[in-house]
């Protein structure tokens, strides 16, 4: 008998080599249950960050449209009583220059319109 198969021929060698190999595979069985774990998680992070995000949009459209209204308002308002207090040429030049200096601040806030 060679000295290898004297050593294959101990008692409990085959067991002990079994238990590795089911070992190594529910090794093998729990980093695959974790992978598939983590990819769920990071995809289900990945869904609600696009979530916060579409949000976050609605919201910050929203506040412009207000804004763009208050701002439309305020315009309005700042016309009608241009109107009424024009107190000749003077005062009718002067308003022809607030009317152009409010159209390009009223540009350069929200954009010139089509």
């Amino acid at each position: 008998m060679s000295r290898d198969t004297a050593v294959l021929n101990v008692p409990g060698i085959d067991e002990a080599m079994n238990r590795v190999l089911r070992e190594e595979q529910q090794a093998r069985v729990a980093v695959e249950t974790c992978r598939e774990r983590a990819r769920m998680l990071l995809e289900h992070a990945q869904n609600r960050a696009k979530l916060i995000e579409y949000r976050t949009d609605a919201r910050i459209l929203r506040i412009q449209w207000l804004a763009d209204r208050a701002l439309q308002r305020a315009l309005q308002g700042l016309a009608a009583s241009a109107g009424r207090s024009a107190l000749g040429p003077v005062a009718a030049a002067g308003n022809d220059r607030l009317a152009r200096a409010i159209e390009v601040m009223l540009d350069e806030m929200v954009g010139e319109e089509p």
